[in-house]
């Protein structure tokens, strides 16, 4: 957790899910992070047209500098979100779009170092994100018999 006042700047992120989901898991980072001026959501409903969906996105992109990478992330691969960050994003050449929404993910997404990325670097590094988001899920009694065999082995390494 961060110290008490001490804020980390949160790189440019569109977070656009299902109702919800969005603002709660922005709630969360605020949390830990402090500061994330430089997130926005976008949430959609069962009465939200794709138009609508697509206007709210680009008018979330339009607030960041064009040259500079912007994470757009959604929830649910298939879903209304998703389609619709597809289509706005072809309109912005520094989105990177993700999918499979966390909090993990987000926050490693939120701090990764972008100063001076291009956008290459920007998906490589999102991709190494999501592969670490993908790496710390499971069942806890599974990860807890990883960590225990780790400990073991880590142990038996100390006594040569």
């Amino acid at each position: 957790m961060r110290e008490k006042g001490e804020d980390v700047v949160a790189n440019n992120l569109v977070l656009a899910t299902h109702r919800g989901f969005a603002s709660g898991i922005r709630s969360a980072l605020s949390l830990i992070l402090g500061n994330v001026d430089a997130v926005r959501t976008v949430e959609v409903d069962a009465d939200s047209s794709m138009d609508s969906v697509c206007t709210q996105i680009g008018e979330a992109l339009s607030k960041f500098p064009p040259d500079k990478p912007v994470f757009l992330v959604t929830d649910i691969p298939g879903g209304s979100p998703t389609q619709a960050v597809m289509k706005e994003a072809t309109t912005f050449p520094n989105a990177v779009c993700i999918t499979g929404l966390n909090l993990g993910m987000l926050l490693e997404l939120a701090t990764m170092p972008l100063d001076g990325s291009d956008i290459q670097d920007a998906k490589s590094m999102a991709r190494d994100a999501v592969q670490s988001s993908v790496v710390s899920m499971g069942l806890l009694e599974d990860l807890a018999a990883s960590a225990d065999g780790m400990r073991s082995e880590d142990t038996e390494s100390d006594e040569l």
